[in-house]
This record gives structure tokens, sequence and C-alpha cells, in this order.
């Protein structure tokens, strides 16, 4: 059993088209940001709406199905993780940043865009590791346990005796 989870669920609007880049090494990286809203009232009662914006990364393969299928405006699905990294600027101040580094993706439709691109042709949410449509979940009903027939509720109440204090209620 996992100790810890680091699982992360966005649903949000990409505010920028994405920027992408290979690695010295030749792997390729897109970052793009991701807003999600929040509403609510601050302590005068007054709407107050924030957006969040997160900064999202994709690798290699996942990295060209976002640099094909993604552009600002994009109404996004994603999972991942959070990681934050850590350097030393060029004035040798410590410097970090969070990201989420996504592994799973969808399109969503949305009024900027009915129809949005579907990767691999597929109508459902696709892993973009693997490039595959994920797997629902199929759920099985319990069995219905059989019924047992309800006593008279004068049958209850006369078992439960003359005295008050024994009704459970």
């Amino acid at each position: 059993m996992a100790a810890s989870v680091n699982k992360v669920i966005i649903l949000g609007r990409v505010g920028n088209d994405p920027e992408i880049k290979s690695t010295k090494n030749g792997n390729m990286v897109a970052n793009l940001s991701v807003a999600t809203d929040r509403y609510g009232k601050n302590a005068n009662g007054e709407k107050d709406d924030k957006t969040d914006w997160h900064r999202c990364v994709f690798w290699n393969r996942q990295a060209e199905i976002v640099q094909q299928y993604v552009k600002k405006g994009s109404l996004i699905y994603l999972e991942g993780r959070i990681e934050t990294r850590d350097w030393t600027d060029s004035e040798g101040n410590k410097r970090y940043i969070t990201e989420i580094i996504a592994d799973r993706l969808q399109l969503l439709p949305s009024s900027k865009d009915p129809n949005p691109p579907m990767i691999s042709g597929s109508e459902e949410p696709i892993d973009i590791r693997s490039g595959t449509p994920f797997e629902t979940p199929k759920f099985k009903p319990e069995p219905k346990a059989p019924v047992k027939p309800v006593k008279d509720p004068d049958e209850i109440l006369a078992s439960l005796g003359e005295d008050d204090d024994s009704v459970p209620f």
C-alpha cells in the first residue's frame, strides 16, 4: 500500500500557446499555463472571484501531442503530479518552481471551440503516456440482498413493552 499520493487533476483553460523546446539530450518538452477559477465572496459578502494559474509540463510524446492539438484558449482536462525543482541563478540566489508534470490529457468542447480535435481519432479521453484511450472503470452493482418482510408496527411496539425508556428513539 502506498504511503503517500501525489495526484493532480486540473480542468481549465490554456492561457498561452504551448512553449515547445528540446533538451540537450534531444527530449521534447512542452510548457503551458492553465487557468482555473475560484468563485466566492469576501468578508463583506461581495463577489470575489479569483483565477489560479498552473504551470504544466509535458514530456516527449506528450509534448508532441500538445504541440499538435493544444492552443491558447483550449479547454483541457489533465492529470499529473506536482514537482518542485530548484536551481541557483546567475547571481547565486536559490530559486524554486512548482509545476504539474502531466501524464493524461483530454481536449474538451467549449463555446470557443465546440469541436476540439480528437487525439488519434478517438472520442475517449486519451492517456498521453501511451496515446490510447483511458480505460473507464467498469463497476458491477452489488447483488441485491433478499428483502425481509417488515413486521407490523403494532407488533414491534408490543415487543418493546410498556416502558417508554425502552423505546430507542
